[in-house]
């Protein structure tokens, strides 16, 4: 019997990162990064899509740290796509994290608005930085949604270092 015919999804979900970073106590996110890898495609199994989970407890501007919520926020970063733009010197890591990591600041702003969770001033700089009018990068503290925002700053650390360790193996596969 071949090997794909007993396992005919032979594509399992790697977990590449799976860390928790806290501000005081609040908020908290539990930040994961997994990929789908088909390892009946030999043994060069290729990574194309990144997954980011966030979940992020939060509280709102009027609650108690007890009273929050847990927030999900999902993006998927095109990793084959990085790899090719960064190999035609078209991006750079800090770029690629910058863009992503601005995607995932909005689309947790955009949650917690939705919830009622911003106080007035969130709400009116995060509606600006959904139309780009303002860089959600460069927000200041305001009330808890906007901590819980910033604090997205610290799990793209640990994203960064996965995307240069990717680079350095890449080339060094190249040498080899």
């Amino acid at each position: 019997m071949m090997f794909n015919q007993w396992f005919r999804h032979g594509v399992a979900d790697v977990k590449l990162i799976d860390f928790h970073v806290e501000d005081e106590g609040c908020p908290h996110i539990f930040f994961s990064v997994h990929t789908p890898i088909n390892f009946l495609h030999g043994a060069k199994a290729q990574m194309e899509t990144l997954k980011i989970s966030a979940r992020v407890f939060v509280t709102g501007s009027e609650c108690l740290a007890i009273d929050g919520y847990i927030l999900t926020v999902e993006e998927e970063f095109n990793f084959a796509e990085f790899h090719n733009q960064f190999e035609k010197q078209q991006i750079t890591v800090e770029k690629a994290v910058d863009d992503f990591k601005t995607k995932l600041k909005v689309n947790l702003a955009e949650q917690c608005m939705f919830e009622g969770m911003t106080s007035e001033l969130e709400t009116k700089v995060f509606s600006l930085c959904q139309t780009g009018e303002i860089n959600i990068n460069q927000i200041e503290l305001m009330d808890n949604v906007s901590r819980a925002v910033i604090l997205i700053d610290e799990t793209m650390t640990e994203f960064k270092k996965l995307l240069e360790l990717s680079i350095t193996l890449k080339q060094v596969d190249q040498i080899a």
